[in-house]
């Protein structure tokens, strides 16, 4: 991530509003800085909610990867049988 803009966080202090302007106009990542160093990223909100849902599909992809790897999973068809058996037991299941 590149960011364009830079501002000090005096400059959040006394100009809170046309940040928030500025984000949601530009829709660019500012990054405030603190004596100098920087110290956080000011994101605009779609940004925000879409990085979260991101990280949410990522996190999901690992578990299952995790699973995999532990040997925790079958194949389709098993999966659908063992489904069918726990929803229609003892052949309950009604021929459509």
């Amino acid at each position: 991530m590149l960011l364009s803009k830079t501002r000090p966080i005096s400059y959040l202090k006394s100009n809170t509003a046309e940040l928030a302007e500025e984000l949601k106009n530009d829709q660019n990542d500012i990054l405030i800085t603190q004596n100098g160093a920087a110290a956080f990223v000011c994101v605009p909100i779609e940004r925000y909610e879409s990085n979260r849902q991101a990280l949410a599909l990522l996190r999901l992809l690992n578990m299952g990867k995790q699973e995999v790897e532990q040997g925790r999973h079958s194949d389709a068809g098993e999966a659908m049988s063992a489904l069918e058996q726990e929803l229609f037991p003892e052949g309950q299941r009604k021929k459509v």
